[in-house]
């Protein structure tokens, strides 16, 4: 009689599990040819992440060499899944093996998976002169390629939900957030209040024939404020990997922040849980922007953090007063450095007034513990202030913590010397 469980030890279970982030491929296609083989020109990307779809602990569990390709369509991102394995565990184990395809297949737009190889083929050969940008939409700017300006340009369109079928073509962009964005989800632009900013390669191809493809994605929510402003919050933004190392994200996040600073109903652009990512090129835009005010001047940052300061950026480029002090440390220490930051070097100046703004929460706290101290008995006074950090323990914490910025911050001084043409 056969052993229902042949598996005798850990070690024989472990060969049967696999990390789902390097079974998981995608390929943004822009011709037929290229869904077979690996051309050097339209490679497979791995997933950065894909534990909403495959579990916290990214595992697939009951294949040998398993992979789940996903061919996509670099225009309108309908894609065709192909999923293949060497074996799979033996059915008389009483094991069942983990779905494959399936929970990737789940996160797709209706209608955005093409199942059959050979229509997805002919589908590829046709989108490449039937693609355009989606129509309905308001183009803002266009900029030629840095790594082939003569026959690639860039064009930022932007839309809303009540675009006609923009939001079945949005559904299908979706996805992706998922293998790239930690916590994404989804977002439902039948909402009003959405607006979204599109992507698009235009290219030239060897036949002089032109070819679009979708680049990626930014979108921003407009909260109400009152009496008749917005406050612009900056939700998601995505670079598709085919497209990213080339500067793009900067242009999109810095193209968008413009769009929003030359409207006067607008109090100011924030961003929603931004990854530490996105919160370095933020940081790097916002502060290269502001340089060029007079308020951000050498002279006038050197003499300290001021109301100036946050009235001109605002004004400018709509930072509420949090980002503006950001950017103020971060000009501080370039203006302070000559632009050449080192994180083995001491700022005396530098290091004071950050470690002031990182005390200000404690210093808080002191006073309302001073007050409590008075209205309460020795007995609950003492219950409370038990459970607060020690003063040694504070230092300690506005010590990492400085040291953490100090750190972040050199590296974006670093990049603002790097990238003179930002914001040209």
């Amino acid at each position: 009689m056969s052993d229902p469980n042949p598996f005798k030890n850990r070690e024989e279970w472990q060969d049967w599990i696999v990390d789902s982030n390097q079974v998981v491929r995608l390929k943004w296609l822009k011709h037929e040819d290229h869904i077979e083989g690996d051309d050097p020109s339209c490679s497979f990307h791995p997933p950065t992440m894909t534990h909403q779809i495959y579990g916290q602990n990214e595992n697939i569990f009951g294949y040998a060499n398993p992979t789940v390709d996903l061919l996509i369509a670099a225009g309108s991102q309908s894609v065709h899944v192909v999923s293949k394995f060497d074996s799979k565990i033996p059915s008389h184990c009483d094991l069942e093996a983990d779905e494959l395809a399936e929970p990737v297949q789940s996160i797709f737009a209706p209608n955005q998976e093409i199942k059959d190889l050979s229509v997805f083929r002919q589908y590829i050969r046709e989108e490449k002169s039937k693609f355009r940008p989606h129509p309905g939409g308001q183009e803002l700017l266009k900029w030629p390629s840095k790594t082939d300006p003569a026959h690639i340009t860039f064009e930022l369109h932007k839309y809303d939900g009540s675009v006609n079928g923009f939001q079945d073509f949005f559904r299908k962009l979706q996805p992706w957030m998922i293998f790239y964005i930690d916590a994404a989800s989804f977002i439902d632009i039948s909402d009003a209040r959405w607006r979204c900013f599109i992507l698009y390669e235009k290219s030239k191809t060897p036949t002089g024939a032109i070819q679009y493809a979708t680049a990626g994605f930014l979108t921003v929510y407009e909260y109400y404020n009152y009496p008749k402003h917005i406050r612009p919050r900056l939700s998601q933004i995505l670079i598709f990997p085919p497209f990213q190392n080339q500067g793009l994200g900067t242009k999109l996040y810095l193209s968008v922040l413009k769009d929003y600073s030359t409207r006067e109903d607008v109090r100011d652009f924030t961003v929603e849980d931004p990854t530490l990512e996105f919160t370095k090129l933020r940081n790097v835009v916002d502060t290269q922007v502001c340089l060029k005010l007079p308020s951000f001047s050498k002279e006038a940052v050197l003499q300290g953090f001021s109301k100036k300061m946050v009235q001109e950026a605002n004004d400018k480029y709509k930072l509420n007063k949090r980002q503006v002090r950001i950017v103020f440390e971060v000009a501080y220490l370039f203006h302070k450095t000559g632009g050449e930051a080192s994180e083995e070097l001491e700022y005396s100046d530098f290091r004071i007034l950050v470690k002031r703004r990182l005390y200000i929460p404690f210093k808080r706290e002191e006073i309302q513990m001073k007050k409590l101290k008075k209205i309460l008995s020795d007995e609950e006074y003492q219950n409370v202030s038990s459970a607060s950090p020690s003063q040694v323990e504070k230092l300690q914490t506005v010590q990492t913590q400085y040291e953490e910025i100090k750190s972040e911050y050199t590296k974006i001084v670093n990049a603002i010397s790097a990238k003179t043409d930002l914001i040209q």
